[in-house]
């Protein structure tokens, strides 16, 4: 019997770039109405993929995510199946996730159309778009999916303002665990107070981060609630992020020196993530070749990031809050 992830993974690689046998122009055909307003959707949205991507890559420009958010707005609202397919195979990483996010913001657009007249009704997206979607960030990025991660985007839910949330979040505590340092952390990652900073613990290794290190930290989030990090040969990686999922930033501190390589600020779920009593900002941190990829959760947000190892140089950034 297959597992859950291997049946993801085998539907992903159908998926990513759609059925061979299917050409583009049988791939157009008369689509299913989500029930998205005529009136939210901007007259300039683009009928083809160039321009499409025009305005997509303009938004990748964007240098704040409250840019990005007036940028992204209703790009892909018009956007038919086939030419969502063909952004799914392009080469930004960022804009073939949002593309395969697409068909399951148009389930929700649908749920909240049908239940307009209740102001209290909950839905869950369409199994479908959604597990395909799972599976394209499993195929697409090819790099170790946490299982956690995994199953808190399956929970998934909605209401008829088509706010997303992910009550998983509340249910699966995911190995996150408070530390003695008072910060929240993942499986496998332990912290503590020293003199002048914080010691991370990763297993059997150690690194020091330094007070002088992080200085600035506490003035961009207001308050820093939990680490994520890892390690290789030459540097340290450690983002600090606060309980809800605004920006916050991704250091790299050189091992052997113990000074600060470079600082990246990762976007999250900004500018739309509140702070909720109870609730909890989750963030992984994985490494393949030249790239730290960072899979974050809030309660109403879910979002990837990935950033080049050497400079912290921005690779891709996606979020389903922007």
């Amino acid at each position: 019997m297959r597992t859950r992830n291997q049946l993801i993974s085998c539907m992903s690689i159908l998926w990513v770039c759609g059925p061979i046998s299917v050409t583009d122009d049988e791939a157009v055909l008369p689509e299913r109405d989500y029930g998205i307003a005529s009136q939210a959707v901007p007259n300039t949205a683009p009928r083809n993929v160039d321009g499409l991507l025009k305005r997509l890559r303009a938004a990748v420009e964007c240098r704040t995510s409250r840019e990005a958010r007036q940028a992204y707005k209703g790009i892909l609202d018009l956007a038919s199946l086939a030419e969502l397919r063909k952004l799914r195979c392009g080469e930004d990483a960022g804009i073939a996730l949002r593309a395969a996010w697409e068909p399951v913001r148009r389930s929700i657009a649908e749920h909240a159309t049908a239940n307009e007249d209740s102001t209290n009704a909950r839905f869950t997206p369409d199994s479908a778009p959604l597990n395909r979607f799972i599976g394209f960030v499993e195929g697409r990025l090819k790099v170790v999916i946490p299982e956690a991660w995994l199953e808190i985007v399956e929970s998934a839910e909605a209401n008829s303002q088509q706010t997303v949330q992910f009550p998983g979040l509340r249910r699966n505590a995911a190995g996150f665990h408070k530390t003695d340092a008072g910060l929240i952390a993942g499986p496998g990652l332990d912290v503590s107070r020293t003199d002048n900073g914080v010691l991370v613990t990763i297993g059997d290794d150690s690194f020091q981060l330094d007070d002088v290190v992080l200085e600035g930290s506490d003035a961009f989030v207001g308050h820093i609630a939990g680490i994520s990090a890892l390690m290789d040969k030459r540097s340290c990686y450690a983002a600090l992020y606060s309980s809800d999922c605004r920006n916050y930033y991704l250091y790299c501190i050189d091992r052997d020196s113990g000074k600060r390589r470079w600082r990246q600020e990762v976007w999250a779920g900004a500018p739309v993530g509140l702070l909720r009593s109870g609730y909890r900002h989750c963030v992984w941190m994985q490494a393949q070749d030249d790239t730290v990829y960072l899979l974050g959760l809030c309660f109403d947000c879910v979002y990837i990031e990935a950033f080049a190892t050497d400079d912290g140089k921005p690779l891709f950034r996606f979020s389903t809050s922007y």
